[in-house]
């Protein structure tokens, strides 16, 4: 009976011990809403690594700026009247940029990466307060709502994110 019920209990404690090693976390998508203040030195969404001031990641899925990335702008906007979003993911030979202005949505209702992205001609507003924005970067996508628009020499803007290397959210 003693032999019976040690081998029972090994087996409970193998069972568990194989389930628990079956857990896996999936840093490629990650749902969880992260916070950061990008800004004009680059920001990479799927390591949360920023540059320092001054300096520059190698890895950059994009920076903030103070014109528009395709250089056109809506009524009312010009160079320096706002703070845009310029993801590295810029093909020189294409004729998209790929960042989009959701609106005034919530993050959790994106769910999925479209290929309607605007033309690079195209006059791009600047960010807004409250606008959940998509990007397609070099490894992946992202979705983020900004939340604050801080401004001064580096366009520092805060933003929620969420990362995924797919084009599902």
């Amino acid at each position: 009976m003693r032999l019976k019920l040690l081998s029972v209990t090994l087996f409970i404690i193998a069972f568990i011990g194989l389930q628990g090693c079956n857990i896996t976390s999936d840093s490629t998508n990650s749902s969880s809403t992260k916070t950061v203040t990008l800004h004009h030195f680059g920001f990479d969404f799927s390591t949360g690594e920023t540059a320092a001031t001054g300096a520059t990641i190698t890895t950059s899925d994009g920076d903030t700026i103070g014109w528009s990335p395709t250089y056109a702008y809506i009524s009312g906007e010009a160079s320096n009247s706002g703070v845009w979003f310029r993801p590295s993911e810029q093909d020189p030979n294409s004729a998209v940029i790929y960042v989009k202005d959701m609106g005034d949505v919530e993050l959790s209702g994106i769910t999925q990466v479209f290929d309607n992205w605007p033309a690079s001609t195209a006059a791009i507003a600047a960010l807004v307060t409250g606008h959940v924005y998509v990007a397609k970067l070099p490894d992946g996508y992202v979705k983020f709502k900004v939340t604050e628009i801080v401004g001064g020499v580096t366009w520092e803007v805060k933003v929620e994110y969420v990362y995924s290397a797919t084009a599902s959210f």
